[in-house]
């Protein structure tokens, strides 16, 4: 279902006219807070802020990169240790965007995300099969979202968006657990 929303939106995009023609050949940076959601964990949701900067190859194409950095969680075990979840991500996706009219986009996000997370336990602590141990791991996945645009002005704008950020471990032995985040964010044009 997933990959089929995807491959529509991406279409849209091919198929229906630019109206926003002031935006080719241009660079563009944005500064997104949102809450993240890590399935089947039993770690609170942490706070993300991501920084990004992207070009716009035409009115509805651009690629952006960017990094995220992600709040610690922690989990106390009855009072007798502590496990810390950290997180960080780096991405690139391909943009594509449609204006809906001169103040209005939509968009979607297709690329790739590379989580880099790291476990601490202290103390006499198990959570999801983790007992008394410091992990590290990196993982990529394909990244994907959708958003909506408001542009004050050329310039400026305020963005909202829905992404489907891979996986995080921190074992590179587990299989991971999905990651998504809501966020709002502003959007400066150069």
């Amino acid at each position: 279902m997933k990959k089929t929303l995807i491959v529509a939106l991406l279409s849209a995009f091919v198929a229906t006219p630019a109206f926003a023609a002031g935006n080719s050949g241009t660079v563009y940076s944005a500064i997104d807070y949102g809450t993240l959601a890590m399935a089947n964990w039993t770690l609170e949701n942490p706070g993300s802020l991501s920084f990004s900067a992207g070009y716009h190859f035409s009115p509805i194409w651009a690629v952006e990169g960017g990094y995220t950095s992600i709040a610690d969680s922690t989990f106390s075990s009855n009072g007798t240790g502590t496990f810390t979840y950290s997180q960080s991500m780096w991405s690139a996706a391909a943009v594509g965007t449609y204006a809906v009219n001169d103040s209005f986009d939509v968009f979607g996000k297709l690329g790739l995300g590379m989580v880099s997370a790291k476990a601490a336990v202290t103390g006499t602590t198990t959570l999801n099969g983790v007992t008394n141990t410091s992990l590290n791991a990196t993982t990529s996945s394909v990244i994907y979202g959708i958003g909506a645009q408001y542009n004050f002005n050329k310039q400026v704008g305020i963005r909202a968006q829905y992404e489907s950020l891979g996986k995080t471990t921190p074992d590179s032995s587990a299989t991971g657990l999905d990651l998504t985040r809501l966020s709002v964010g502003l959007v400066y044009n150069f």
